[in-house]
């Protein structure tokens, strides 16, 4: 092994390992209850949305414009997330404390933030927390589905890697291990507004910014990742070069969220515009890197070339058509006991989902290749990675309700395919890339 690939596997292993332990960590300490969001914040901005929740309503508007939260001048959402998360902890310490004790050790920590109004006052007014743990999971719950499964994709990609540094389908898969690390098997209830992972946006240290950009680049760029992983378990005869040129657009934009993310934590202010474009420039962005991906395919052959091309058109026009009557959205609202109404996010088709779905597609034309049975497996293998990424892209936007079945099929998948492309690549000989990226 080289030591400069020594040297960078073993930074990296450092990196992943530092994470996880602290990330695991956290949300073991917040698994006793959700992390109440009061009201959001419109993403890249500090303006305040609709749909907050009856205890800041007295407090924020819609439209308001955020200042300080806990005298704290508010330049980025970690402001925010922190401070919930330091008044939030201060809550749980009183419990098993008397009546007395708790109302002494809660009552000098009222969350208050200060906000402009549209017509020009600004206010400070004390916003208070909804003490609830409904759906909580419990401790083992939480192992098994938030603890245990990132755990086990880091070892196995890091294993993986290790064996055969000098190989580029090693790493590759490594990058899909890193990539389904980020999958929650629980995805987040009620848009976002109760969380119980950790979150790096609530780290107050030098940490924050590196575990932040790790997880929103590897979420947004797994497509590529997929792709080349599956191109180089089954290289084709005519070399991968094209693949690593029709995967740039998907690491392009990975790159450009994550700039956009960690501004919008540290200061949102300098990155403002480039939120704007991004949001502008989604659906053009995606379709161009959906036309990308179908250009690879009509070197595979015409039944490849033919499904990759009808695939194209249809995400084609889900994208640009979004509200078909096939899909309309829906809003329903479910009342509670603490005063609020939860909204279901709508029901229709973005451009992650679109894109997910028609890289999941273009993924499996490329792997399945061959009828013997030996390729069946292999590619069969290659088709259980690609479960938890449709789930997980599916989740963040339609809101997937908490049913049993299905994060346990969703784990099921994703631990048979991880082992099962983990012998492939172990055991399978791979020769050199015809082409490789200079």
């Amino acid at each position: 092994m080289r030591f400069p690939v020594k040297l960078a596997l073993i930074s990296i292993a450092v990196f992943l390992a530092a994470f996880q332990i602290r990330f695991s960590i956290e949300t073991m300490e917040a698994q006793d209850t959700f992390l109440f969001i009061p009201f959001q914040l419109k993403p890249g901005t500090n303006t305040i949305e609709p749909g907050s929740f009856a205890q800041a309503r007295d407090a924020v508007r819609p439209g308001d414009i955020l200042l300080e939260v806990n005298d704290r001048s508010f330049t980025g959402i970690s402001i925010y997330r922190q401070e919930l998360r330091t008044v939030r902890r201060h809550l749980d310490s009183a419990r098993g404390l008397s009546m007395d004790e708790q109302i002494k050790t809660v009552s000098p920590w009222r969350f208050h933030v200060t906000v402009r109004r549209p017509n020009g006052n600004i206010r400070t007014a004390n916003v208070y927390f909804a003490n609830c743990t409904c759906g909580s999971l419990g401790q083992s719950r939480v192992i098994w589905y938030l603890i245990v499964p990132p755990l086990l994709c880091l070892l196995a990609g890091l294993i993986v890697a290790a064996l055969r540094p000098a190989a580029p389908v090693h790493w590759l898969f490594l990058a899909v291990a890193i990539c389904l690390a980020q999958v929650a098997l629980v995805p987040s209830v009620f848009n976002d507004r109760w969380s119980q992972e950790a979150n790096p946006l609530e780290w107050q240290d030098w940490f924050r910014i590196p575990a932040l950009a790790y997880q929103t680049f590897f979420s947004n760029s797994w497509p590529a990742w997929l792709l080349l992983f599956g191109v180089y378990s089954r290289p084709p005869e005519h070399g991968t070069k094209l693949f690593w040129w029709a995967a740039t657009p998907t690491l392009a934009i990975a790159v450009l969220k994550t700039i956009d993310a960690i501004g919008w934590s540290e200061n949102y202010q300098i990155t403002a515009e480039l939120h704007r474009q991004l949001e502008v420039m989604s659906t053009p962005a995606t379709a161009l890197a959906l036309l990308a991906l179908a250009c690879v395919t009509w070197s595979l052959g015409t039944v490849r070339r033919v499904g990759a091309l009808l695939s194209a058109v249809v995400a084609l026009y889900f994208l640009y058509w979004p509200l078909s009557p096939v899909l309309a959205p829906f809003t329903p609202t479910y009342p509670y006991n603490a005063g609020f109404e939860a909204e279901i996010p709508h029901l229709f088709w973005t451009p992650e989902v679109v894109a997910a779905v028609f890289t999941v597609v273009v993924f499996l034309l490329v792997a399945a290749r061959g009828r013997t049975r030996r390729k069946i497996s292999e590619a069969t293998c290659l088709a259980m990675l690609a479960i938890p990424f449709l789930y997980f892209a599916s989740s963040k936007v339609w809101g997937v309700f908490w049913v049993e079945s299905l994060p346990q099929a969703t784990m099921g998948a994703l631990y048979l395919g991880l082992l099962g492309s983990a012998c492939l690549v172990i055991f399978k000989p791979h020769p050199p890339p015809a082409s490789t990226p200079r």
